[in-house]
């Protein structure tokens, strides 16, 4: 009973927060520190099971499915050989495969209204492959510039074994280019893969082709993709022309060799970065010069500048393009060391002129601002004056 009436006795004086001496206040930190790290304890064991439970439901998941897998592949390999049929709806659930691994954990990107829990509910099966990176152009000092690689997502319905639509994920353009134009630099460099889209890109994709009459984006790809692959030379001229999306007129571009189609893209097209693709397949000297002088948009003209073999006209935009970067390249094609030099000392006289542009222009505004808010200076003036 003494001991109880000790431990008592300390615990009032230990909460009594009027007690100030230096063992009270150290033993009340003491406890604080131990609480909290007790507290710590607790909460990372609970985290910690929470991970193995989840871990065990996602093993449980794919347990689930394991003896399916080899014939999901089958499934979506037989659906790869026959043309995309855009005319089906989005069946059922859905799960995503990986062919290589047969892993299905992708699937969890998926709305739960979506995602397939039981093998019997696989109606729709999404796949994606890595497309071969494409050549957007060469450097100046050798060696090519690749975009990265394109991922491209089939959707497979199980019942028919057809492929009802497709979805590309573009790869990233290099650091040192945009869209196929090298400014400068050496050396093979690629762009980054495209990323698997995430839960809401994937699960409105997926949504989309429910109840569709006429989905605009997967009826783009599957457009593309057939344009991808034609080697009719009218069939292309007259998508590259008259087609109304960009992104289709590309793809025909791509195929093209026709050189009066080309140079009427390059020149009347207008999308930015259709006429540039358009400039990247010209041979045309006048038509190049007539664009890398006049084109409105840098892109374009960066592009046009890539295939000049025309020193003088090179020199000419090297120091008169108002675009840094059509000046930095225009001046890395030019091989006559005379004009080189002319270069180098106009475009000194320019950044000095430049630099007295900048120094007079602050000068005036600050004398207008001076002249607007006189009165407030003269007020101020005379306030520092009178504290003297």
């Amino acid at each position: 009973m003494r001991l109880l009436s000790t431990i008592s006795r300390y615990l009032k004086r230990f909460f009594d927060f009027s007690e100030t001496g230096d063992g009270i206040y150290a033993a009340r930190c003491f406890l604080f520190i131990g609480v909290m790290l007790v507290s710590l304890i607790i909460f990372i064991w609970f985290v910690s099971r929470q991970g193995e439970t989840i871990d065990k439901l996602e093993e449980a998941y794919t347990q689930s499915f394991e003896k399916y897998k080899s014939q999901y592949k089958s499934i979506c390999l037989t659906a790869k050989g026959f043309s995309v049929d855009n005319n089906q709806h989005l069946k059922g659930r859905v799960i995503v495969l990986d062919l290589k691994d047969l892993d299905i954990s992708k699937s969890r990107n998926l709305a739960d209204d979506l995602i397939a829990r039981k093998p019997d509910e696989v109606q729709t099966i999404v796949f994606g492959e890595y497309q071969k990176p494409r050549c957007l152009g060469s450097y100046t000092g050798g060696g090519e510039s690749y975009s990265g690689a394109d991922l491209v997502l089939y959707v497979v319905d199980v019942g028919s074994k057809k492929i009802i639509a497709t979805h590309t994920c573009s790869g990233e353009y290099p650091r040192n280019g945009l869209n196929g134009v090298k400014f400068y630099g050496s050396g093979d460099e690629h762009g980054s893969p495209a990323s698997w889209p995430n839960s809401q890109e994937l699960s409105d994709f997926l949504n989309g082709l429910k109840d569709r009459k006429y989905n605009p984006k997967a009826y783009l790809d599957i457009r593309k993709a057939t344009v991808e692959q034609s080697n009719d030379p009218l069939l292309l001229a007259k998508i590259a022309v008259e087609d109304k999306d960009p992104v289709v007129r590309r793809a025909a571009i791509g195929n093209l060799t026709d050189q009066y189609v080309l140079a009427k893209i390059a020149v009347g097209d207008r999308n930015d970065f259709v006429r540039a693709d358009a400039v990247a397949k010209l041979t045309d000297q006048n038509t190049l010069a007539k664009i890398a002088v006049k084109d409105g948009e840098w892109l374009v003209r960066c592009h046009a500048v890539r295939r000049l073999t025309d020193q003088g006209l090179l020199a000419k935009i090297a120091v008169e393009d108002w675009n840094e970067d059509v000046r930095i390249f225009a001046r890395e094609k030019i091989i006559n060391e005379k004009l080189l030099v002319k270069i180098d000392k106009e475009e000194e006289v320019y950044q000095r002129n430049r630099t007295v542009f900048v120094v007079v222009v602050v000068v005036v505004a600050l004398l207008v601002l001076l002249f607007i808010f006189r009165d407030v200076v003269n007020a101020l003036i005379s306030v520092a004056l009178s504290r003297r």
